[in-house]
């Protein structure tokens, strides 16, 4: 308990120093910088980052959104955050500013370290879901709900789905593989999410559900636990 309590103490009075240095940076059109801290570092498990937004204004107040993955700690310290994580993989984080009308907000993705690509099941149960395909309007997703968008980029949903065979599509991808799944997936509405078992058959289809932890429940109902 020392340990963790000695290393909360540090990232704070390291955020706090950090706070001042960049308060009399950051400013312009509403934007998310991530960089390591110290400065010059590779993004990767172990590596402190710290994320700032910018442009902000006098008297606003950002609400901050993240899809958080086991081990991570995020310490919040004003309008910037300091994060550092044990597991690689991609790390979403979205700032939103309550506003009348539409609400501002920035969204970065940065990647966090290469993770070693899992050996796929040499023999997976037939009937299980083996592909989750979307089929999306690419230039429209920032148009859906905050939480969906994490949908996309979630490491949860493909930690389910091993293998890199869980894919994203844009709706006019040339590929042929992903032919078929076009005119259902307009007709159902992007985004739409397809699940096909090992061989291809598919076994959904239909909206992509609205949170990560429901796209992750469907996924489970067809056998990836």
């Amino acid at each position: 308990m020392k340990t963790v309590g000695g290393l909360i103490l540090l990232w704070l009075a390291i955020g706090i120093i950090l706070f001042c240095v960049v308060a009399a940076v950051c400013g312009g059109e509403l934007t998310i910088t991530a960089q390591s801290f110290p400065p010059g570092q590779e993004l990767k498990p172990g590596v402190a980052v710290l994320i700032c937004v910018e442009g902000l204004k006098t008297g606003q107040q950002a609400i901050w959104h993240y899809d958080k993955q086991e081990g991570d700690v995020v310490l919040p310290i004003g309008e910037y955050h300091l994060f550092a994580g044990t597991a690689a993989g991609p790390r979403t984080f979205v700032v939103q500013v309550p506003s009348d009308g539409a609400d501002p907000f920035a969204m970065e993705t940065f990647q966090y370290g290469v993770k070693d690509d899992p050996e796929p099941d040499p023999h997976p149960t037939p009937d299980e879901v083996s592909w989750a395909i979307i089929i999306e309007e690419r230039s429209d997703r920032t148009k859906l709900p905050i939480q969906q968008r994490f949908v996309f980029e979630s490491e949860k949903l493909r930690k389910l789905l091993p293998g890199d065979r869980f894919r994203v599509k844009d709706d006019d991808v040339q590929e042929a593989e992903y032919a078929r799944f076009i005119e259902p997936a307009r007709k159902i509405g992007l985004p739409a999410l397809f699940l096909a078992d090992e061989k291809g058959a598919i076994v959904f289809s239909g909206p992509l559900p609205a949170t990560v932890e429901a796209t992750a429940e469907l996924l489970r109902k067809y056998g990836r636990e």
